[in-house]
């Protein structure tokens, strides 16, 4: 379980009144946080349950075929051979396991 700390929207160079992407700061139950982009043909799916200072407990993501590097201490996800597949709330048995699971300190 994650926690949304900051939440807000990048808005596009060409075009002020239309945001680029969803862009959120999540910490979770050990305190380390990460910074999180949803670009804008995603947003519509994620931001009304994305609440700054909300808990985020209801989505699965799964990444499959990606790399994670380490690069000066900074941990990132890069698409593995252009095969990176990135499901969200996937429609698997796995998924409500996942869901009702939680993070163990």
């Amino acid at each position: 379980m994650v926690k949304v700390i900051r939440k807000w929207y990048q808005q596009s160079f060409s075009n002020a009144k239309l945001p680029l992407s969803l862009e959120l700061v999540l910490m979770d139950v050990r305190g380390k946080q990460i910074h999180a982009t949803i670009k804008k043909t995603l947003m519509y799916k994620f931001e009304k349950s994305l609440v700054e200072g909300g808990d985020v407990n209801n989505h699965v993501i799964i990444v499959k075929f990606a790399k994670v590097k380490t690069f000066q201490g900074n941990i990132s996800l890069q698409n593995g051979y252009g095969a990176t597949k990135i499901m969200f709330d996937p429609d698997v048995p796995m998924e409500n396991v996942l869901k009702t699971r939680r993070l163990e300190v």
